[in-house]
């Protein structure tokens, strides 16, 4: 056994080690949902688009794309959002970007003041989860 793991086992226990382990790969998988669901528009939209219907809600596109189409810079970004249907700009809000210049990712929060992070797939799906419930609730 090498003398790293024997350290390892004296500080941790074999216990505390084989726990510690578990949880990374918990975690690795967990990320790799997320890195999934965004891997593209396509997959990004359609998981939104599920969930939100495993909710009860339908989304909507934040931007009228036929005036965005009409904007001379709309092909460098082509700005897209979508946002959960019929709920007011105010307090909690959940958006999905997919801009033609970026990568799909999710911007969360109660305000463009408070907006918040998120670590992985569950992490992101409480967050929303949260959100609805104060929407909804």
């Amino acid at each position: 056994m090498s003398k790293q793991l024997e350290n390892l086992i004296d500080k941790f226990g074999a216990e505390g080690l084989k726990i510690m382990i578990d949880q990374k790969v918990v975690e690795k998988a967990d990320r790799h949902r997320l890195a999934t669901i965004l891997d593209s528009h396509e997959s990004a939209e359609q998981w939104f688009v599920d969930f939100c219907k495993g909710h009860g809600l339908t989304v909507n596109n934040v931007y009228d794309q036929r005036v965005e189409q009409q904007d001379p810079e709309y092909n460098k970004y082509g700005k897209s959002c979508l946002k959960i249907a019929d709920w007011n700009d105010r307090g909690p809000y959940v958006y999905l970007w997919l801009n033609a210049d970026s990568e799909p990712h999710f911007e969360l929060g109660n305000s463009i003041y408070d907006m918040w992070s998120y670590q992985g797939y569950q992490d992101l799906v409480d967050k929303i989860n949260q959100i609805i419930a104060k929407k909804t609730g």
